[in-house]
């Protein structure tokens, strides 16, 4: 045969071999369904995150993805004992109004947003315009929080640890469902839950409603009752529409005294509290909040919290309050967290100090500080 001939045909051959081949700088992807219900493709394995979800952090943490964290929002910065590895991180803001410029100058390959904390209009279409993936995640819902750890754990390439941790997660939650499941629904505590500001609660379907029943209790306001309330946010710029995906509620005074809860749990970080550490974040200047994980806690903030809720007009014919059942929780740093299996535990020996005589929700706190944020126990997370 004609060596042209053979030599063409061995070049037709390479060349079609190459077009069967992936090439080696072809990036793969895969698809995730987030917690909104959107399918977003983005890069696997993805290098460069920026996260503005005030629950994700400590997920990020636990599942050994600091490193590519490129940019956080200021929440750990207000938390330098919990997140020790996080403060020299680049902050893009608070995470209901971060800096949308910040984070395009950072050149993530995703951004993880909240689910049902919405305040970024034009965020997602932003985010897109400039090549950057957006995923909306909730980690504090138990309805959802197996598949926002399963999607956490694939945009870090941490999927192994991530099915570790939902493991450890079933068996805090089985614990205490196993403990209550037997209550009759007639003997099973009727509990009012005041969230972040007075008056305040969620009714059915809300991740509170379901932390209620989890543990065993009956939300009084499941059914729904006051008016529907827009979150007050400090520092929110003027003209900046809030919207939320929550069931949140405003009610009386007087509707709480007649549904007469037999536990009230209030979930507080005092407006003034915020607000100072908001603005010296804002600057840059230290700060370290004065509850949760921290050396020296400031347990007043919870027990003014707790006087208040139990001075209030008519409440002395409460059950809670006459039986001093009322407990007063940090603010999205236990229960609204992705420590909520814990707070569950925190819940049920509130709601059933027979049924769980026998267990230390401090042990457990304990126990999961060290497994997933590397941390020894300490400082003040239920009052009293």
């Amino acid at each position: 045969m004609n060596r042209k001939i053979v030599g063409m045909m061995l070049a037709f051959m390479i060349v079609c071999t190459m077009l069967l081949v992936p090439q080696a700088d072809a990036q793969k992807t895969v698809t995730i369904v987030d917690s909104m219900g959107n399918r977003v493709k983005i890069p696997y394995p993805v290098e460069r995150v920026v996260n503005v979800n005030l629950f994700a952090d400590e997920a990020i943490v636990a599942l050994g993805g600091e490193d590519k964290l490129v940019g956080i929002d200021l929440i750990p910065l207000a938390e330098p004992e919990f997140y020790p590895t996080l403060q020299d991180k680049p902050s893009v803001g608070l995470h209901h109004f971060p800096s949308y410029e910040k984070i395009i100058d950072l050149e993530p390959d995703v951004v993880i947003a909240a689910s049902d904390l919405m305040f970024l209009p034009g965020f997602k279409e932003k985010m897109e315009a400039a090549g950057i993936k957006v995923v909306y995640l909730n980690l504090w819902d138990p309805g959802t929080y197996d598949r926002d750890i399963k999607n956490l754990g694939i945009i870090l390439g941490e999927e192994k640890r991530a099915k570790e941790y939902i493991k450890f997660v079933h068996s805090y939650v089985k614990m205490v469902e196993d403990r209550v499941k037997n209550i009759p629904s007639d003997e099973r505590v009727d509990v009012y839950w005041e969230f972040h500001f007075p008056y305040m609660t969620m009714a059915k379907g809300s991740p509170i409603d379901k932390f209620i029943e989890m543990a065993g209790g009956r939300n009084v306001f499941a059914g729904g009752g006051g008016e529907f309330q827009t979150p007050v946010i400090p520092g929110l710029p003027a003209g900046m529409k809030v919207s939320t995906g929550l069931p949140l509620r405003t009610v009386s005074q007087e509707a709480i005294v007649e549904k007469n809860p037999q536990v009230i749990i209030g979930e507080f970080i005092p407006m003034s509290v915020m607000t100072k550490g908001i603005g010296k974040m804002i600057k840059g200047e230290p700060y370290q909040m004065p509850i949760g994980y921290t050396d020296k806690p400031d347990v007043n903030i919870l027990k003014s919290s707790r006087d208040e809720i139990m001075n209030r007009p008519g409440s002395s014919a409460i059950d809670a309050v006459r039986n001093e059942r009322v407990y007063i929780f940090p603010f999205s740093m236990l229960l609204t967290s992705t420590r909520w299996p814990v707070g569950l535990v925190y819940l049920g020996k509130c709601f059933y100090p027979d049924q769980f005589e026998d267990v230390d929700p401090d042990e457990f706190h304990a126990k999961w500080l060290k497994k997933w944020n590397g941390l020894e126990y300490k400082g003040v997370y239920v009052y009293p």
